[in-house]
Formats: structure tokens, sequence, C-alpha cells
């Protein structure tokens, strides 16, 4: 009885061992793109040349050469806009490779998208469902700024200014006279700025603001990375002048 109680053990504990074996996760040999996003342009520049990365699942005792191509049917710019090399290598025993990408400025706006060859994945790794989609954008390296601004019916009316200091470094208006009682479509304005202490000043030549009942009239001026605000409104007489300082403070 003993004995067939120890073999009735075994074979418990060798029926569990196989399960805890067969619920162990399997890794599938896969190589891949960073994610998509956006190709940087510091303002000004006429090419930007950025390190593009390459992840694999596992790592290999010797290295892997996979090429690279363009996606002709989802990319927008053109060849001469660009630099690709032939191939990415993922070095022996490492999982990350990467490979120098090189645009043009003329290539802002359009889209790049770049594919592996699929004849490089016979051996059974699989690659990425989709190409990697590349957007060339001017980023700004210090105080990203954008002005919204929505006019009234009496556009010729409003202008603005943005100073550091006694400087004035953007303005603009009059504008044109829209139709009659309806808001005109909003107007966007980008500023890259440097450290320092700014005023935005806002007139209505006429003195009854951007919003007196000939069009919803507003105007926002905030911070494109950190959301914060430094001007806004739309309901006031004559002017409106806001003082603020960057880059904003630490919480």
């Amino acid at each position: 009885m003993k004995k067939i109680s120890l073999l009735l053990l075994f074979l418990s504990a060798g029926l569990f061992l196989s399960c805890e074996e067969d619920n162990s996760p399997t890794v599938v040999p896969h190589i891949s793109f960073e994610n998509d996003g956006i190709f940087g342009f510091d303002p000004g520049a006429t090419t930007a040349t950025h390190e593009i990365k390459v992840y694999a699942t596992q790592a290999s005792g010797s290295d892997r050469v996979y090429s690279l191509v363009v996606n002709p049917d989802l990319t927008t710019a053109t060849p001469s806009q660009y630099t690709l090399p032939a191939s990415v290598t993922i070095p022996a025993n490492s999982r990350e490779g990467s490979f120098t990408l090189t645009m043009k400025s003329a290539s802002i706006g359009k889209v790049l998208a770049i594919d592996f060859v699929d004849a490089d994945f016979m051996d059974g790794t699989f690659k990425g469902a989709a190409p990697l989609m590349l957007t060339p954008k001017v980023v700004c390296p210090t105080n990203d700024l954008v002005l919204e601004l929505i006019l009234d019916q009496y556009g010729q009316e409003t202008v603005w200014e943005l100073y550091e200091g006694t400087n004035v470094v953007a303005s603009g208006g009059p504008y044109t006279q829209g139709a009659a009682g309806v808001t005109q479509p909003k107007k966007e304005f980008s500023f890259c700025l440097p450290d320092g202490d700014y005023k935005f000043v806002i007139y209505d030549l006429y003195g009854d603001g951007m919003n007196s009942g000939a069009g919803a009239g507003s105007f926002l001026l905030r911070n494109v990375g950190t959301g914060k605000k430094y001007a806004e409104g739309g309901t006031f007489t004559d002017m409106l002048e806001f003082s603020f300082s960057l880059p904003d403070p630490a919480n």
C-alpha cells in the first residue's frame, strides 16, 4: 500500500510539472521599429538627422541584418528629401539595433513610411505588421507658444504685438473685414521663444473689443508643451496687456 501511495504521489507531481511547462509563455521571435512619431527639425534648419531604433524580442549569437525600404503607397516625401540606409543591423547578443536617417526641410508636412523586406523573414521570425510612419515637423527646442486668434466681423480693428523686454518680436494686424455679424475662421501663429520676460498686447482700434455683438471674437496665447495660458480674452475696450516669463516656473 505504501509503494502504491508513493507511485501515485510521483505521478501526480509529474502531471503537475507537465502542466507547469505547458503554461509557460513562449516568446515569438519578432522584429519591429520604434513607435511612429515626429521627425523633428530645429527652427530654420535645412536638414535633420536622427537615430531610429529597431527592436527584437530575442537575442541571437550572430549579427542580424535586415533590409530597409520605403513604402511608396504611404510615403508623400520624395526620394530627394531623405537619405535612408539600405539595411539595419542588430548586433550579436543584442535585442536592439539602429540606423541613421537624414531628411531635408522640404519634407516638412509630408510623411515617410519605412518597412522591412519580407524576404528577410523566411526563418520564422515575424516583422511588425505596419511600417514606421515618420512626420517631419519643426520642433521648438526652447519655449513653444501658439497664438489662437478668432476675429469678429471687424478684423480690420484688431492689432497685436509680442514684446521681449522693449523689443517687438512678433506682431499682426490689422486684418480684413468679414461678413456682417459672422465670426471669422481661427488663425494660428507659432513662436519659438528663448527664456526671458515677455509682454503680449492686443488692441481694438475702434475701442469695443472683439466680442461686442458682431461675431464672437477671442484670443488665446498658450504654451504648446505645458498648456499654460499667458493671455486670453475677447471682451475689452481698446487694449489688453499681459506680462509673463519663460520658462514656466517649476511647481
